[in-house]
């Protein structure tokens, strides 16, 4: 490894800090019989203005072939969700939802109004209205047994997404900069031009907007595993020279900043960020910094472990 690499990455190594080799700080967050009767995990939590009644939360989970062909939540999804809410959880998380299918070519086939066949029937918040009663039938299952609900919104599956559209839709996928696909390494990813990256900031809104609109209680930035907003945000992915979202905490920012404008200061945003380094790049998760959060404001930040594909 180059001088100039080790350097860099002792420094990002240094500010994870040593709390892991701390066995006090690694005990009182074990889950054992000394925490009995476990008055915090059954105490409520404010976020912003929104009061849960515990700190149970359902994570995203996949939400595929639960809605129908427009992209309406079906009752079977529904029925699930409330399901859950039942059981006495306090706060849900819907699986991905794309805020737009105009920019990322492997979210949709020509002609076809159900996603891609891999991930086929996602629930939609974008294109029609038709689709927000669905939503509300939904919150207002959750609400009845107490819990809160949030969307996950999605601003791409990026290099993840499936290589078909290059034959379907004679169209590349697309990333952050030029990479390689996931499923198919010798297919080429584009990288989003600025003006694409603008329109997806804007559809991000509105669908946090509508969200808001059909009762649920908050936002999920779908910031992990290596999906598009994730490729923005690690350097490993995103080697942009160019430009505004060159900075690789812009992209995720101004996401953050339209919801804040459309939805007001007080909307809970959640946004996930993955915290394992890059399977290929070695590079630990890019992460905004402390100046940069408290300027745009997410209510709630959380880390997944999984690797980035």
């Amino acid at each position: 490894m180059p001088p100039d690499s080790q350097e860099l990455v002792a420094q990002l190594i240094e500010r994870f800090g040593t709390w892991f080799e701390d066995e006090r700080a690694l005990e009182a967050g074990r889950m054992t019989r000394h925490l009995y009767p476990y008055e915090h995990l059954f105490s409520p939590i404010q976020v912003n203005s929104l009061k849960i009644k515990n700190r149970i939360v359902m994570g995203p989970m996949g939400n595929v072939s639960m809605a129908d062909e427009t992209g309406r939540p079906s009752t079977k999804m529904i029925a699930y969700y409330a399901e859950r809410a039942k059981g006495g959880v306090g706060l849900i998380a819907s699986g991905i939802v794309p805020v737009t299918f105009a920019v990322d070519p492997s979210f949709t086939e020509p002609g076809n109004l159900a996603p891609d066949v891999l991930i086929r029937h996602l629930p939609r918040i974008d294109g029609s209205r038709t689709v927000f009663a669905g939503w509300r039938d939904l919150a207002e299952g959750v609400h009845a047994y107490g819990a809160h609900f949030f969307i996950q919104l999605s601003p791409g599956a990026g290099r993840v997404g499936s290589p078909e559209c290059v034959v379907k839709r004679h169209k590349l996928p697309v990333s952050a900069s030029w990479n390689p696909n996931f499923y198919m390494p010798a297919v080429p990813c584009r990288p989003l031009t600025d003006r694409e990256c603008w329109k997806v900031v804007r559809a991000t809104g509105q669908a946090a907007a509508d969200a808001r609109a059909c009762l649920a209680d908050g936002v999920y930035l779908h910031g992990h595993e290596g999906y598009l907003l994730e490729q923005f945000a690690n350097p490993a992915f995103n080697r942009r020279k160019l430009g505004h979202f060159a900075d690789w905490e812009a992209f995720g920012l101004e996401l953050i900043k339209e919801i804040r404008r459309r939805c007001g200061p007080d909307y809970p945003i959640w946004y996930r960020i993955r915290m394992y380094p890059s399977a290929t790049s070695r590079w630990p998760c890019a992460r905004p910094t402390a100046s940069a959060w408290s300027a745009s404001g997410p209510s709630s930040v959380s880390g997944t472990s999984a690797r980035s594909r």
